[in-house]
């Protein structure tokens, strides 16, 4: 099974088509929706990374390590945040089984709420 440290996170834009900014600002402030600031600001990082481009033009792997080490977050500020994220609609992770049996966690972030 990968460690949670190594896993992959798909991100899925709303319709921004690649640009930084949705067509609402993605750390807007939502009255009826709030988030922590921790989690508003893994939300823009994980919108900027989808944004990214290898040289050879393939998308940014997001790797959860990669945004531990950037963000200087600890294992429980992070499951904290994903918590918080996934709640609000932002985040999924699910399990599925390979073809050779084993497991494997697959990561999903969202521009909009689910």
């Amino acid at each position: 099974m990968t460690k949670l440290r190594e896993a992959r996170i798909e991100y899925h834009t709303g319709g921004s088509a690649g640009f930084f900014m949705p067509r609402r600002g993605i750390a807007e402030y939502e009255p009826s929706r709030p988030l922590s600031p921790l989690a508003r600001l893994i939300r823009v990082h994980l919108h900027d990374l989808s944004s990214r481009r290898k040289k050879d033009g393939s998308p940014w792997e997001i790797i959860v390590e990669q945004i531990q080490r950037s963000l200087r977050l600890n294992e429980a500020q992070w499951v904290r945040a994903r918590r918080e994220l996934e709640a609000h609609g932002y985040y999924r992770a699910e399990r599925q089984r390979r073809p050779n049996g084993k497991w494997q966690w697959i990561h999903h972030a969202f521009e909009d709420p689910q």
